[in-house]
């Protein structure tokens, strides 16, 4: 595999999410293949650059569900980024939910990224949707809090969750969010 053509044709590709996915496919596979991971490494660097933190994202979940040790670790030396996966253990299934969805699925669609994450929830919160619902809960259940630090508690918690928030309707005044 040409090291700079790959890396060119990524980068030409930034804008059809489809073409994306293709190339992170043949370039995960070359990685599998070689045992070198520089050219994962070159491509997320060029994304980078680009500052398309959708793409590295991408990039990052898909190798970290595939490699069971994958680090993007910073050279001393050069100061390059490297993607290190020595000594992981390579998860046949994402290997293969990869190749099914190259060129059927944009790499810029959330649908990619979710089937990569695996993310699973941790705890099940009931809710009214309005906020001063929400504050009288946390207040509750964190007495010693002041009412501030509690507001802080549930920004912090949503904006943790902004990406995976999955809400299910239960009722018209009452919905189940899951972490």
């Amino acid at each position: 595999m040409n090291f700079q053509k790959t890396v060119s044709a990524f980068n030409r590709a930034s804008g059809n999410g489809l073409t994306m996915s293709t190339i992170l496919n043949d370039v995960i596979g070359h990685c599998l293949t070689s045992g070198d991971s520089s050219l994962l490494g070159a491509v997320r660097a060029a994304r980078v650059a680009a500052k398309d933190s959708n793409a590295i994202k991408n990039i990052d979940l898909a190798g970290s569900a595939i490699w069971s040790k994958y680090e993007i670790i910073k050279d001393k030396k050069t100061g390059k980024t490297i993607i290190k996966t020595k000594g992981s253990k390579k998860s046949q299934k994402h290997i293969d939910k990869l190749a099914e969805i190259a060129g059927s699925v944009s790499m810029r669609a959330s649908i990619f990224a979710s089937h990569f994450s695996s993310a699973k929830p941790a705890e099940t919160f009931e809710f009214v949707p309005y906020s001063q619902a929400q504050l009288k809960i946390v207040n509750k259940k964190n007495p010693n809090n002041t009412p501030t630090q509690n507001l802080d508690l549930i920004i912090a918690s949503f904006q943790a969750l902004r990406s995976s928030l999955v809400v299910e309707t239960k009722e018209e005044t009452k919905e189940t969010v899951k972490a």
